[in-house]
């Protein structure tokens, strides 16, 4: 078939008034069309349809985000890192010392409310907040007298506790001494999760 016969005036300004039209008229509608708020949702989207790019930061939490919907996999290293190990944990003596090698993030001192209380403080750098967890500590039975120890949070600082150790947990260490427990120091074990 002979294309030049049908090649007409009239035919190639028909054919560039639709291109034209057609053009200019997506443009328009991608930048003067609005949508009501909320009027697009999942019926509208396309599987995987949006991703990371379409997703302004911290545009979704987890009220947005389903129990169990997320995995590992989903996070950064970093993210998977920070709770694969806790923010702080330690080991001290009955003299209130930490021991280096197993401990992390944290300062103990001991109190002088009474023998037994220590100060167990997160470092700075450790970004936990005591006031929004807690301490998980059990005796460590490698110093002190005794043989039935127990350690007892006594608290983290909020407004009418013991004022000692601000910004840190309390911890008092007894001995069961006969028909009651005694207050002695003791080496203890612990973690801030």
């Amino acid at each position: 078939m002979n294309l030049t016969r049908h090649l007409t005036f009239a035919n190639v300004a028909s054919a560039l008034a639709l291109a034209v039209a057609l053009g200019t008229g997506t443009s328009y509608a991608a930048t003067h069309v609005h949508l009501p708020k909320n009027s697009v949702g999942a019926k509208q989207i396309k599987t995987n349809g949006v991703g990371a790019k379409e997703i302004q930061d911290g545009a979704v939490g987890s009220p947005e985000v389903a129990d169990g919907y997320l995995t590992a996999g989903d996070l950064d290293a970093a993210s998977v890192a920070g709770f694969s190990s806790p923010r702080a944990y330690g080991v001290f003596t009955s003299a209130g010392v930490l021991v280096p090698s197993r401990s992390r993030n944290v300062t103990v001192t001991p109190e002088s409310t009474g023998p037994g209380d220590f100060c167990v403080t997160p470092t700075a750098t450790s970004g936990i907040d005591v006031t929004k967890t807690t301490i998980i500590a059990t005796p460590d039975y490698s110093d002190g007298n005794g043989n039935f120890h127990i350690v007892q949070l006594i608290g983290a600082i909020n407004p009418g506790q013991l004022g000692t150790c601000p910004g840190g947990f309390t911890l008092r260490t007894s001995n069961f001494a006969g028909p009651s427990f005694v207050d002695i120091p003791v080496a203890v074990s612990f973690v801030i999760p």
